[in-house]
């Protein structure tokens, strides 16, 4: 069993680990993680570019590979402090009001507070068209930085015209996510573009084959469709129908998904098997196909 410090104060405490070995029936044991990395305060300033303090923006660090982020608040003066942290390299985002957020995949962290300067980004005309060059209008678009997938900014919909005026983005490449009826397509924001089409692919189909027996219980069996991390979007469910093994999952883009069995009772899952990834291609067939094997 594998044991390491996780939490401290509510700050996330990445490093040592320890393990139990395997236990016989009924025995008792306890078990011992020894943190050997000094703890310290990550904290310091965050500064616009003109040297004036930014107050009330948010700083986010997460350990590299890690899902979970802690964080803080800066002050009116612009500082903040992070503290009971043993690692010498974090994920670092950064985002205020009026700026472009700042993200280091791999910052390293120094024994003295440190200063960040915020850039206050650039102005982009984003247009969401489908395949026949018809605008789309209300049409979710979702900003991740790079190098930390999780930390996410939803920067609204699209006007009737497909258009939506984003503010404050980044110099760098950046990437997408375009939302339309539940279904997500990625798409990236080149750094020298200030106006910006985003071409939604044509839909696709995706058939789930259920093979072998089902799992018994009560309530009603379903495949559901997530797409697979870092893309985002609703899921996707259709009821496995008595006597059937196919499911179809019409009108979806281009994409990888998790497709997984589950049985539900009312609104809540009571048995989820284990997902298959499904490539749906762009150029390849008009259906793609997947085989579910969970027991």
């Amino acid at each position: 069993i594998p044991l390491r410090a996780s939490a401290i104060d509510g700050f996330f405490l990445p490093g040592d680990e320890g393990a139990i070995p395997p236990l016989l029936a009924g025995e008792e044991r306890v078990g011992e993680v020894i943190v050997t990395t000094p703890l310290r305060t990550f904290g310091g300033r965050v500064l616009a570019p003109n040297g004036e303090p930014v107050g009330g923006a948010s700083v986010l660090i997460s350990r590299p590979g890690d899902e979970e982020w802690s964080g803080d608040t800066t002050t009116p003066d612009g500082r903040f402090a992070l503290k009971r942290i043993s690692a010498e390299e974090l994920v670092l985002a950064i985002k205020a009001d009026g700026f472009a957020p700042l993200v280091e995949p791999a910052h390293r962290v120094m024994d003295a507070p440190e200063e960040f300067v915020l850039d206050r980004g650039r102005a982009v005309r984003l247009q969401v068209r489908n395949a026949e060059q018809e605008p789309i209008p209300v049409a979710e678009v979702v900003g991740r930085l790079p190098g930390a997938t999780l930390f996410s900014n939803d920067y609204g919909a699209t006007d009737e015209r497909g258009i939506l005026a984003l503010e404050s983005m980044p110099a760098f490449d950046f990437p997408l996510e375009v939302t339309l009826g539940g279904r997500t397509c990625r798409d990236g924001l080149p750094a020298a573009e200030g106006d910006h089409v985003v071409e939604l692919p044509a839909w696709r189909s995706c058939r789930v084959r259920v093979v072998g027996p089902r799992p018994d219980g009560v309530g009603t069996l379903r495949v559901s469709l997530r797409p697979v991390a870092p893309a985002q979007g609703k899921g996707l469910n259709r009821e496995l129908a008595p006597g059937t093994t196919d499911v179809v999952f019409d009108r979806v883009f281009p994409g990888t998904y998790g497709a997984a069995l589950e049985r539900v009772r009312g609104r809540r899952v009571v048995w989820s098997g284990s997902p298959v990834d499904v490539d749906v291609t762009e150029g390849g067939t008009e259906e793609a196909t997947a085989e579910l094997r969970n027991l």
